[in-house]
């Protein structure tokens, strides 16, 4: 009776030989193919190597075949997560040969590793927006090699609406004269923080007293407004976007309707507590005093 050559990999699972813990589930997933009898790659004549140009167009096809006669390339990474929406990945090979495995490259970079017929590779990849593509050559001590390329598609991290950042606390002018002077600059930034949230990201219109309720239901659920918008028809009304209250924030302190002289008194307050700024709008009208709203955190000390 004739009797099949054993696989490499059901040798270097068999009793005696030990495995590298980094390749222990990567051979064990290609094991159920190759001790099956069914081999986990196609026969080298039968699969030619596929250029980039082709795996590029088409990259959610199946995962591109080896080519070479030498040791078999093995991930159960890659090959099952063709879409990553990362920046960089930490990717594991297993390369399983008859003779001892003589050196390895990932994009032409030579990896470092313990010698022997199965080795485990490990390597953070660095991906760009869109398509990457990564190639794994490896070869043994007779020289034989095998190839492997496929494609990585990375179509970015999920945009978010960015959290408003720390400022530095600027007292409001208190006469008009003063105030026509800063006026344009606070428009400016006020646009630039505006532009950090959605519309749909917005509660409704609110006067003060029914704003103190929506405040303190919000408060009560671990979150805090880091945007308080005024506007003055009919009367002063305010609407707010609310997030949760960040790991490193302790608590935090907001302020709407305040004059420029009770928002001034306030910056020496809470800056002499440790508090910081993280947002202020104001209402600007000419028939009546500027408003300002503010919202202040005191964060953890590190």
């Amino acid at each position: 009776m004739r009797r099949d050559p054993i696989h490499p990999l059901c040798r270097v699972l068999g009793p005696g030989r030990p495995v590298p813990p980094a390749a222990l589930l990567l051979l064990a997933v290609a094991l159920l193919a190759a001790c099956a009898g069914k081999p986990s790659a196609p026969p080298a004549a039968s699969v030619p190597a596929a250029p980039a140009s082709t795996a590029a167009a088409s990259p959610a096809a199946a995962p591109a075949d080896q080519s070479g006669s030498g040791p078999q390339i093995l991930t159960a990474d890659l090959l099952l997560r063709q879409e990553v929406r990362a920046d960089k990945i930490v990717a594991n090979w297993a390369i399983v040969g008859s003779n001892p495995i003589q050196s390895i490259t990932i994009n032409g970079e030579a990896q470092t590793f313990a010698p022997g017929d199965t080795v485990a590779v490990t390597k953070e990849l660095i991906l760009k927006i869109a398509q990457t593509l990564v190639t794994v050559v490896a070869t043994d001590v007779k020289g034989e090699k095998r190839e492997l390329s496929y494609l990585i598609v990375n179509p970015g991290l999920p945009i978010k609406a960015p959290e408003v950042v720390a400022m530095a606390p600027t007292k409001i002018a208190e006469t008009k004269e003063e105030q026509k002077k800063q006026e344009v600059e606070i428009k400016q930034q006020e646009e630039e923080m505006k532009a950090k949230f959605t519309e749909g990201e917005y509660t409704t219109w609110f006067f003060s007293g029914p704003l103190n309720q929506v405040y303190n239901r919000e408060v009560r659920a671990g979150r805090y407004p880091v945007w308080i918008e005024g506007r003055l028809s009919p009367g002063a009304q305010f609407r707010v976007v609310f997030k949760p209250l960040p790991n490193d924030v302790l608590t935090h302190r907001a302020y709407w309707g305040l004059s420029p002289r009770a928002y001034n008194d306030l910056i020496d307050d809470l800056t002499a507590r440790g508090y910081q700024q993280v947002f202020r709008e104001v209402l600007q009208s000419v028939a009546f005093q500027w408003q300002i709203q503010t919202v202040w955190v005191l964060k953890t000390q590190r």
